[in-house]
């Protein structure tokens, strides 16, 4: 039978533990703490970069790791990064891959090290050989999500497509299953769209299906010469709705399905389609509160079709457009549309209103593409938001 303990032996032994806890506190430095110290007092980016330059690779390892357990922020660590592309010669790939298989080194510096085996030298050539080992990390559904999404992001060879494929479809974490479909239509698109169709036809509302909807939407985008029939585009319209109706229909929606529904709006505006602007002009103002910045960015699909025959239809549509965004490369053909048509349409709602000439928004282009947050911030300049 075990002796019990007097209170005074009890009270000596507390503390007793206490003095050593505290002797040890005082005297283990923690790495943070031999972090901060380090770079105390730095003030410049210079004094940075010329203190790291003395550090060993192994350093500025360990304190990228000593700053993800720290939860420090992205922009922490990024002269560290910055010191070890400088480096990255001297780093055997071999290092590299153990330090992503570490699953006790934090994500911070995983990550890290996974984009300096994918980063391309001037010779277009990276560090990275092995992907097998890539490969059976994104295979591993206990490894950590965003481990595992970066590794799908370097897997641009197309012997990887059978390893992206799977995780794709056998996966629970859908931002995984998101970037394995990203990666996979780029490393080749006709798979990669097949794919998509595969989880459309699933119909699971999750981040995989945002993604399938911008692969199809992708290949349904009205270009010159396109291969994609108007019946074709018209179908991927109708599906498109079908979820945004489903949305109306529901007393409490889920917040997946309000995000595909606002996804949708994008996917619509982007096709260049004219059935497609005219779906936009039906969805709920609550829902969509810049159907104007919509017109905008569809202004020339909008006059086309006014100089090619249009439809009473089309004209009533496109008189709804001015109505809500007035521009006058368009209100001009619409005028003539109107003139030339049998029927009678009332255009006192867009002709009292100042239109706007899409010529004096300034919009910056970059790599011949408009940025949205662009176009947003120009028109909205001009309406006075």
């Amino acid at each position: 039978m075990k002796k019990k303990l007097s209170k005074r032996t009890w009270t000596i032994i507390c503390v007793a533990t206490l003095v050593v806890a505290v002797t040890i506190t005082a005297v283990a430095v923690s790495p943070l703490e031999l972090f901060n110290k380090k770079y105390d007092g730095v003030k410049s980016e210079e004094e940075m970069i010329e203190r790291l330059s003395r550090s060993s690779v192994s350093e500025i390892f360990d304190e990228v790791n000593t700053m993800g357990m720290a939860n420090s922020e992205v922009a922490g660590y990024m002269y560290h990064a910055s010191a070890l592309l400088e480096r990255l010669n001297e780093i055997p790939e071999e290092l590299l891959l153990r330090i992503v298989e570490n699953e006790k080194n934090n994500v911070m510096l995983r990550v890290l090290t996974i984009q300096l085996l994918d980063y391309e030298n001037e010779d277009g050539k990276r560090l990275l050989k092995d992907v097998s080992r890539f490969e059976k990390i994104l295979l591993n559904e206990k490894e950590d999500s965003e481990v595992r999404q970066q590794i799908a992001i370097t897997l641009s060879d197309e012997k990887s497509n059978d390893v992206l494929e799977k995780v794709l479809f056998q996966t629970e974490d859908n931002y995984v299953g998101l970037q394995c479909l990203a990666r996979l239509e780029s490393n080749d698109r006709e798979r990669g769209t097949i794919a998509a169709y595969k989880i459309i036809d699933i119909g699971e509302i999750n981040k995989k299906l945002h993604m399938a909807v911008r692969v199809v939407s992708n290949q349904m985008v009205n270009f010159p010469n396109s291969s994609v029939s108007d019946k074709e585009r018209d179908e991927w319209v109708a599906y498109l709705m079908g979820f945004y109706e489903k949305f109306e229909k529901e007393s409490e929606p889920s917040e997946d399905l309000f995000d595909i529904c606002s996804l949708i709006v994008f996917c619509l505006e982007d096709m260049y389609y004219k059935n497609a602007i005219y779906e936009i002009l039906r969805i709920d103002d609550e829902f969509d509160g810049y159907k104007w910045i919509r017109v905008e960015a569809n202004y020339q699909v909008l006059k086309d079709v006014l100089e090619k025959n249009p439809t009473d239809k089309d004209i009533e549509m496109i008189i709804e457009a001015m109505t809500i965004y007035p521009l006058v490369e368009v209100i001009e053909p619409l005028k003539v549309a109107v003139k030339n048509s049998k029927s009678s349409f009332d255009l006192k709602p867009i002709l009292s209103q100042e239109a706007q000439s899409v010529d004096e928004i300034i919009v910056e282009v970059y790599e011949g593409e408009m940025k949205r947050e662009d176009v947003f911030k120009a028109t909205s300049s001009i309406k006075g938001d």
